[in-house]
C-alpha cells in the first residue's frame, strides 16, 4: 500500500512538473513568405513543431494565380508569445515589415519582368541593405 502511494504521488508530481514544462516552452511564432507575403502562425514546445496554420492575404493568392508554383522563403514577422501570452524579445526587424501585403502585391503587379526578379533576388536576401533596396523598389511604384 505504501509502495502505491508512493508510486502515485510520484505519478502526480511528474504530472505537475510535465505541464510546467509544457506551459514554459509552449510558444507561438509569427512568420511570412518574403516572396508571397504568405502569413503563417507556428505553435511549437521546446523547439519541437507541433501546428503550423496559414493565412492567405491579398498578395499570396495573387502570387500563387499569376506566378505560379515556388518555395516559401520564411522569417519573422513579429515577437515570438510564450504559452501566457507574453512576448519574447525578437531581434528581427526585417525593412521588409515596413511593407503591407497590398503594397507588395501592387508592387509586384506592375513590375516589369526584370524589376520582379531583382525584387525577389533582394526580399530573400538576410542582408538588411538588400531588403532596404527592396522596399524602394516597391515605393517607387506604389508611393504612400
Amino acid at each position: 500500500m505504501k509502495l502505491a502511494l508512493k508510486l502515485l504521488g510520484a505519478a502526480a508530481l511528474l504530472v505537475v512538473l510535465t505541464g510546467a514544462v509544457w506551459n514554459e516552452t509552449r510558444q507561438t511564432r509569427y512568420e511570412l513568405c518574403v516572396r508571397c507575403r504568405l502569413d503563417a502562425t507556428v505553435e511549437t514546445v521546446a523547439g519541437i513543431q507541433l501546428e503550423r496554420r496559414i493565412h492567405p492575404n491579398t498578395c499570396s493568392i495573387w502570387y500563387e494565380r499569376e506566378l505560379g508554383a515556388y518555395a516559401h522563403v520564411w522569417r519573422p514577422s513579429g515577437c515570438p508569445r510564450n504559452a501566457r501570452g507574453k512576448l519574447s524579445s525578437s531581434t528581427n526587424h526585417s525593412p521588409l515589415r515596413w511593407l503591407t501585403a497590398s503594397e507588395q502585391a501592387t508592387a509586384l503587379k506592375h513590375f516589369t519582368d526584370e524589376q520582379r526578379e531583382q525584387f525577389l533576388n533582394l526580399v530573400v536576401s538576410s542582408d538588411s541593405e538588400d531588403q532596404v533596396q527592396a522596399v524602394q523598389l516597391v515605393r517607387r511604384v506604389v508611393p504612400r
